[in-house]
């Protein structure tokens, strides 16, 4: 079985595993899921009050929500790993928490409870850091990977402390959860995790620490909502309507940018500057096919291209680093992602 999956790794383009993990991603916020492991899980939830099957419904809600991010982070970083071997690693985990997330799934059904209306959010924006993580390399990866498994197992322990005493079968499911995340860690340590810095492990989001960069991105990031006022006021003159998808984007945005901040600061100046740059680009494009006539529309964007250059150019005096070329790339491709995607909805 194992050959044959290498065969068929072997044989797929990257744009093939991105239509897989598309397929993949619209299954997993849909529940279109089920497990491939039967729990043997106690009978009965007779014993349970009604007040103890709400707590224990929103603590499955949350251990849902955490397996629809494992799934994503999974997906984004074997989309990008070179290293077959790596590669069908992760693919055997991201199987085993395919059936934490059915488990949790079906619990929270018995519960009479609900998933998460955040579950698309979370997806998109743990997608992303995955696809960051992976083009990071693969020790390094790896090291990101199992420092997340050691928190989930951490967070797991916690519910346990917590969830009723009672609830024998979502006990059940979270020890069993908790017992796997371990092993995915230790996987990942045998694989050549390399090791994650103290802050990173610890904050896995800490803002940007230099005084000069961090004014400066606030200052692009208050022009940049003077860009947002004007666009959406413009859209209300038109009659026309905002993107529902842009709380996705604007999830999956954030994490990129939590991770490009970690990644050190000319990384991330880099990484910035590459950004500016090809929103320049696009409205550029953009002004290749505007109507003649939208004078006030054209305006606009002409104003938030000039601005958008400059932020490229603040970034490049603060001292941006080259960013690579896969990573250009990728920036590139999920840009045309969203022109095309907002176009639509």
């Amino acid at each position: 079985m194992f050959g044959i999956e290498v065969f068929k790794d072997m044989h797929l383009t990257l744009l093939d595993r991105f239509i897989e993990e598309i397929d993949q991603g619209l299954r997993v916020v849909s529940s279109v899921t089920h497990a491939n492991r039967e729990l043997d899980l106690p009978d009965s939830d007779a014993a349970l009050s009604p007040d103890q099957k709400r707590a224990s419904a929103k603590y499955m809600r949350v251990n849902h929500t955490g397996e629809v991010c494992a799934q994503a982070l999974y997906s984004g970083q074997a989309l990008v790993e070179k290293d077959i071997d790596v590669r069908l690693a992760l693919n055997k985990s991201a199987q085993e928490e395919l059936d934490h997330l059915a488990w949790t799934q079906l619990r929270i059904k018995e519960l009479k409870g609900r998933r998460s209306v955040l579950d698309p959010v979370f997806y998109a924006g743990s997608f992303f850091i995955g696809v960051i993580a992976g083009l990071s390399g693969t020790r390094e990866s790896l090291g990101f990977l199992r420092e997340t498994e050691r928190q989930v197992e951490s967070h797991l322990t916690d519910h346990l402390d917590v969830m009723p005493l009672e609830d024998e079968r979502s006990r059940a499911i979270v020890n069993q959860m908790r017992e796997e995340e371990r092993e995915h860690a230790d996987r990942a340590e045998d694989l050549g995790a390399a090791s994650l810095s103290r802050p990173a492990a610890f904050l896995m989001g800490l803002m940007e620490k230099d005084d000069d960069v961090r004014i400066a991105l606030n200052k692009s990031a208050q022009e940049e909502l003077d860009h947002l006022a004007w666009t959406q006021l413009r859209i209300k003159e038109l009659k026309g309507r905002r993107s529902v998808l842009d709380p996705v984007f604007y999830a999956g945005s954030f994490f990129i940018g939590v991770i490009a901040g970690l990644s050190g600061t000319r990384e991330s100046l880099g990484f910035l500057r590459e950004t500016e740059r090809q929103v320049e680009s696009h409205l550029t494009d953009h002004l290749d096919v505007m109507p003649l006539e939208d004078e006030r529309s054209r305006a606009i964007v002409n104003q938030m291209r000039e601005e958008e250059r400059e932020h490229a150019d603040r970034a490049e005096d603060l001292g941006a680093a080259p960013l690579s070329r896969p990573a250009a790339f990728l920036m590139g491709l999920m840009s045309k992602v969203m022109t095309k995607t907002t176009f639509m909805f």
